[in-house]
C-alpha cells in the first residue's frame, strides 16, 4: 500500500492527465464499431471492398481529399482482407483524435504554463460532441486535427524553446495534415 501512495505522490500529475485521456479515448471508443459504414466511411472503403487490392496513385490523387484517410484505412484491410468488422477501421481515427488532444494540452502548456488550465481547456475540447462524433468515423477530420496539432506544438517549442529539430518536425507535421486536407491552411497565421 505505501509503494502505491508513493507512487501516486511522486506521479500525482501524469496520473491525472493518464485518466483524463483515458476518459478522452472511451467516449470515442464504446461502441466503435456499432454501425455499418456512413456514406462517407463507405467511400473510403468501398472501393477496397470492390477491388480487394490497395489504392493506385492515380486513385488517390484524383480524390477531392487529401490520400491520408485512404492510407489509414489500408492499414487495417492489410491485415484483415476485408472491410468488416468496422471498429478496426475506425480505432486509428479514435487514436489519432485522442492524441490531438494531448498535443493541444501540450500545446497549451507551452505557452501558459499552467497545467490545470491546460488539461481543463484540452479535456473541455475534447468532450466536444462534434470533435467526439468526428473521433468516431473514418474520415480526414482526426487526421487533420492531429497533424495541425502536432505541427502547432513543434512550432510552439521552437519559438519558445529555440528547438531547431522541432521547425522540422513541424514543418513534417504540417505536410501530413496537408495531405489529410487542405483545412489545414487554417493554422498558417499561428506558424508564420
Amino acid at each position: 500500500m505505501s509503494e502505491v501512495v508513493r507512487l501516486i505522490k511522486s506521479h500525482g500529475w501524469q496520473i491525472v492527465v493518464a485518466i483524463a485521456f483515458m476518459l478522452l479515448f472511451a467516449l470515442r471508443i464504446i461502441n466503435l464499431g456499432y454501425s455499418d459504414y456512413n456514406t462517407d466511411e463507405a467511400t473510403v472503403v468501398g472501393r477496397l471492398q470492390r477491388e480487394g487490392r490497395a489504392y493506385s496513385v492515380n486513385y488517390l490523387l484524383e480524390q477531392r481529399k487529401g490520400p491520408m484517410q485512404w492510407l489509414v484505412a489500408l492499414v487495417p484491410y492489410l491485415f484483415l482482407r476485408k472491410i468488416t468488422p468496422e471498429f478496426w477501421f475506425r480505432l486509428p481515427f479514435a487514436l489519432f483524435n485522442t492524441f490531438s488532444l494531448y498535443f493541444l494540452y501540450r500545446f497549451l502548456l507551452l505557452e501558459t504554463k499552467n497545467r490545470y488550465l491546460s488539461l481543463a481547456a484540452a479535456f473541455f475540447v475534447g468532450v466536444n460532441g462534434f470533435l467526439v462524433a468526428f473521433g468516431r468515423f473514418l474520415q480526414y477530420q482526426s487526421l487533420n486535427l492531429f497533424f495541425s496539432m502536432l505541427s502547432i506544438y513543434f512550432f510552439a517549442r521552437f519559438y519558445h524553446q529555440d528547438d531547431k529539430k522541432a521547425f522540422y518536425w513541424g514543418s513534417l507535421a504540417f505536410v501530413f495534415s496537408l495531405l489529410s486536407h487542405w483545412d489545414a491552411v487554417f493554422i498558417l497565421p499561428y506558424l508564420a
